[in-house]
């Protein structure tokens, strides 16, 4: 690098504006990306959380052992409900999971709809593919993969296929002999 290009990024660095930017991006980050990760509770230390995960209410985040959190997931819980990731699952990159939301009534400011607080449970040997989403009060059961870019909006049963917008089973492996995952 030329030393005239050091010397400019000195001067944008040390511009008060950016400074003060730089300043509340490393507050953020360690807000809601390194605090948080003394509030999950761990079942075990083996697995993988990337350190881009985004957590809300991370006291109310249970992940079990060898679970894998790829980049840029949104783990949403709320006070007043939980997320619950069994052993052995992973959340694809880009998945938004949210415990909480608004209902909806016409007429009404959106600030002041109510509330609605569910947990979210993905049982054991869970797959999620990349960007999907799952909403409030859904359980997706153990063995299940949720094709990538998905919506879960209703539970999906053991060792099933879901897939789509919203999120329809495709295959139901209830049937199926899966001794050999236990």
């Amino acid at each position: 690098m030329k030393f005239s290009s050091f010397k400019h990024y000195l001067s944008v660095f040390l511009n008060k504006k950016s400074f003060s930017l730089f300043a509340d991006s490393i507050k953020w980050f360690i807000e809601d990306h390194i605090v948080p990760y003394s509030k999950i509770e761990k079942t075990g230390n083996e697995g993988f959380i990337h350190p881009s995960v985004n957590f809300k209410s991370p006291e109310n985040v249970i992940i079990g052992n060898c679970t894998r959190i790829q980049p840029n997931v949104c783990l949403w819980a709320s006070p007043n409900s939980k997320i619950i990731i069994g052993e052995f699952s992973g959340l694809g990159p880009g998945t938004m999971l949210f415990s909480s939301n608004h209902k909806y009534e016409f007429g009404e400011i959106y600030s002041r709809q109510p509330w609605v607080e569910k947990d979210i449970v993905i049982g054991k040997n869970v797959w999620v593919g990349a960007g999907c989403i799952l909403t409030a009060g859904v359980t997706i059961g153990d063995g299940s993969v949720i094709g990538a870019g998905s919506v879960v909006n209703k539970n999906v049963p053991p060792n099933s296929l879901a897939v789509g917008v919203p999120a329809k089973i495709i295959k139901d492996g209830s049937q199926l002999d899966v001794k050999h995952l236990e």
